[in-house]
């Protein structure tokens, strides 16, 4: 009876550290998509100084979730994200303002497929 008691403890403790990570993984990947809208959306403004405050704010919250992402999803996925909010600051330095908008829109489609690989859906399963 105790090893029946501990091992639907276990599973009871293993199905709540997914969903909990699952629903962290979709909170972060909201934020992330926001923050990224309203750099977008500064961007149109095409002031240079906001756009730099605003993708500094955008890029702190990045590295902030980067090592909670890197442990839930695949890392290739994340390493396309990374590569891409390397170039952002120069873009944004050289005031290429469509340019930073097309990465920033592409960012998003990453977040957002960040977040759709880990639905347990049956495609992701098998």
């Amino acid at each position: 009876m105790k090893r029946i008691i501990i091992a639907a403890v276990c599973l009871v403790l293993a199905i709540s550290l997914a969903v909990f990570g699952f629903l962290n993984l979709r909170k972060i990947t909201r934020e992330l998509t926001d923050s990224a809208a309203r750099v977008i959306a500064v961007a149109e403004t095409q002031d240079k100084q906001a756009v730099l405050t605003e993708l500094q704010t955008f890029s702190e919250k990045f590295a902030k979730h980067k090592k909670m992402l890197g442990a839930f999803v695949n890392h290739s996925e994340l390493d396309e994200a990374d590569i891409l909010m390397r170039g952002l600051q120069d873009k944004a330095e050289q005031e290429s303002y469509a340019e930073l908008a097309e990465d920033l829109r592409e960012l998003q489609y990453h977040f957002s497929h960040l977040h759709d690989t880990e639905l347990p859906k049956f495609e992701n399963i098998f």
